[in-house]
């Protein structure tokens, strides 16, 4: 192994030495004899204590001993920079000090405490070379970094030249006014201060070397990034800056996508703007969103959209627009071939037409059969639906029906205009918090009630969140009747909607239509009650059999789908979906173990309850939208067909609680104008669209 030796005032320190000894400069940064890695990890404790010789006087006057003490003792606190050579050994053979397959043999901590980046030829501090990749990303070349470091270095050599001198005048001053004392060194003087920093050519060359080494991890952060709206552009001025091979550049433009958060995802060096150069880089940055589990894009922006859109397109299928059959045309189609969903026989309708009497006989019964329920350790749940004259001043919240379901009964009270307040037994029913109201916008009915008749209603459950927190519907925006079809099998027949709710007396088929809306909503309710809300952490004595997904607490999706078939504080999960084909489990990527299914043993606080097969697959099937196609819909041509219990769900979606404080005649026009423009038929859908900058340069306007 290389000798090390250290250095002593004994008559051997100025022999030759066949071995390299470490030396500190008087700049900062540098070190400027050989050097080994063993030696300087000897002296890294040594570096911020190390003194700094600033008197030629305390050493001897004249000869080659003041000369080598002068350069091989004074040292820098803080920074060092080297320079090494191969080191000699007993043996015949030898070794290069800057071999970085040295010190990867350390640990990492000790690897991050030395405290130089090595080269062939020397090498600087890491606090030099710290400050260096900062100064060439904000437009400070080499040439500049150099010259900022040399006027640091000077400085040192002059503040220390000023001590010194200082330090002569005080002893002039005092008994040595007869002591003639030495000049302070020149800063390029080689035999003492020995002043120097690296040239230019050297920092590019560093700068070049540590870039090359973190390339690999910039390019694994890279596919590590994702981005759903992401633009690209063409810039021509980067392939300039790089070298030409006869006269001629190589590459002349250089191609950037980045994400709606500014942060490059993609960027390759092109010959032309032929975008067969783009094709196999595209396809390994798709290849990596679905490695990672990334989201695919939803819109690309870019400078040149027709020729563009079907090369993106072909890329990323998620870019391709799949226009929905027009909402009217549908539900005539399907009008005709569906069943609507009808009541049970065994279902009694009591329709209580403007008896004040009755409907308090009918609320104290109710209230009763409520109370027993409770006091049995039952939930007290009810199915409430309402309805009015769509056609009504929006300004006047009337209510004229109110149906209740319970049981095997639906009680459909019919309310009179006329009435100033409701009685107080249904008023009962409609306050009590230990009665769950549930339906779908079920607070538009709440907002109703309390506008028309002052009743802070409480305790409501809405269909659409809770079913969707079940993964039953594939959305909690779905209409009553679109749950319905997915959770009872057959949609609800909306036809009678926009009738004359305030007519003498209800026709059989407006009894029957007010009957189910109430009814279904807490049919709905008992079979959505009986799934668990998908999405809660397991705990280790989740049932075998039990479908889970597989999210560690840190991650924000899940990486894996399966079944548990062993339980426990670590469970054993047969994956059946890898989502997440890069995801490391137990230190082996997922993709490693094969196609599912396979076995994992996974921590049970890394699972959250999942919906089972059949239920994805049957949600799949009822509702396109929960397919993984894109679909837009083409919205209505007639803003005015849009029903005023669309625009109330909306409005209820959005602003939930403070509903009350919305202009609500401004937000039905802005809606329905919204619907009209998208409606326009000359509009052509699309996920692949023009940038902004360069859309500017189209539009003419008047001089």
């Amino acid at each position: 192994m290389g000798k090390v030796t250290k250095h002593s005032n004994n008559k051997d320190k100025g022999k030759a030495r066949s071995f390299s000894t470490l030396r500190f400069s008087a700049t900062k940064g540098f070190i400027s004899n050989q050097a080994t890695i063993t030696q300087a990890f000897k002296r890294v404790a040594k570096f911020n204590a190390a003194a700094t010789s600033i008197d030629p006087s305390s050493s001897s006057n004249q000869g080659e001993s003041s000369t080598s003490e002068s350069q091989e003792e004074r040292s820098v606190p803080e920074e060092a920079g080297l320079e090494e050579g191969e080191e000699n050994c007993e043996a015949e053979d030898s070794w290069q000090s800057h071999d970085p397959i040295i010190m990867r043999q350390l640990p990492q901590e000790l690897q991050m405490e030395f405290p130089a980046v090595l080269t062939s030829k020397g090498g600087v501090s890491k606090t030099v070379a710290n400050l260096l990749r900062p100064c060439m990303q904000n437009s400070m070349g080499p040439q500049r970094f150099q010259k900022l470091l040399r006027e640091l270095h000077v400085l040192r050599h002059d503040q220390l030249e000023l001590q010194y001198l200082l330090s002569c005048l005080a002893k002039k001053k005092g008994l040595l006014r007869n002591y003639s004392f030495l000049p302070y060194s020149n800063f390029e003087d080689p035999h003492q201060y020995a002043g120097y920093v690296p040239s230019a050519t050297y920092f590019r060359t560093l700068y070049t070397a540590m870039i090359e080494e973190l390339k690999p991890k910039m390019d694994k952060h890279a596919m590590l990034l994702d981005g759903k709206v992401l633009k690209c552009d063409h810039s021509f001025k980067f392939p300039k800056h790089i070298a030409k091979i006869e006269d001629a550049g190589v590459f002349t433009a250089l191609f950037t996508v980045t994400n709606e958060y500014e942060e490059i995802v993609h960027q390759v060096l092109v010959p032309s703007k032929s975008l067969i150069y783009l094709k196999h880089s595209l396809q390994k940055m798709k290849e990596a969103y679905e490695l990672y589990g990334h989201e695919m894009p939803v819109a690309f922006f870019t400078d040149n959209v027709q020729s563009d859109k079907r090369f993106l397109e072909s890329i990323f299928d998620s870019l391709k627009v799949i226009q929905e059959v027009p909402r009217q045309q549908e539900t005539a189609n399907s009008n005709a071939n569906r069943l609507f969903l009808r009541l049970p026989n065994d279902v009694e309708v009591d329709y209580l037409n403007r008896d004040v009497g009755l409907i308090i006989r009918k609320m104290k019964d109710l209230n009763d059969k409520l109370t027993v329920e409770r006091n049995a350790g039952k939930p007290s749940v009810i199915g409430l639906d309402t309805e009015w004259n769509v056609n009504d001043d929006p300004h006047y919240d009337q209510v004229d029906v109110i149906q209740i379901a319970h049981g095997n009964t639906v009680d459909v009270l019919h309310i009179d205009r006329s009435w100033l307040a409701l009685p107080k037994e249904l008023v009962d029913v409609l306050v009590n918090a230990d009665i769950t109201k549930v339906g779908r916008s079920i607070g538009v009915d709440f907002s109703r009630l309390n506008n028309r008749f002052g009743i802070e209603c409480k305790t409501k459950l809405e269909l659409g969140s809770f079913c969707s927190a079940r993964q039953l519907i594939s959305t909690g925006t779905m209409s009553l009747s679109d749950i319905s079809l997915c959770i009872l099998g057959a949609p609800l027949d909306k036809g009678p909607q926009r009738s004359a709710w305030n007519m003498a007396d209800l026709s059989p088929d407006l009894l029957n239509y007010a009957a189910i809306d109430a009814w279904a909503s807490l049919a709905i309710y008992s079979v959505a009650a009986n799934h668990l809300p998908v999405g809660n952490r397991v705990l280790p004595t989740c049932p075998v059999g039990s479908f889970v997904d597989v999210m560690p607490p840190r991650n924000s999706q899940a990486v894996a789908y399966g079944e548990i078939v062993a339980n426990g504080s670590t469970a054993t999960v047969r994956i059946t979906k890898v989502y997440v084909p890069g995801y490391l489990a137990n230190g082996i990527a997922l993709q490693t173990y094969g196609e599912p299914p396979f076995e994992l043993r996974v921590p049970a606080a890394h699972l959250i309850t999942a919906a089972s097969p059949s239920e994805a697959s049957s949600i799949s099937s009822v509702n396109p939208t929960a397919t993984s196609d894109p679909v837009i819909a083409t919205p209505v041509s007639n803003p005015n067909a849009i029903m005023e219990s669309e625009i109330q769900s909306k409005m209820q979606e959005i602003f939930g609680d403070a509903i009350d404080r919305v202009d609500k005649a401004g937000f039905t026009s802005g809606y329905r104008q919204f619907a009209w423009y998208n409606a326009d038929p000359k509009i052509a859908f699309t996920r692949v669209v023009k940038d902004i900058f360069h859309l500017m340069d189209i539009v003419e306007f008047e001089a």
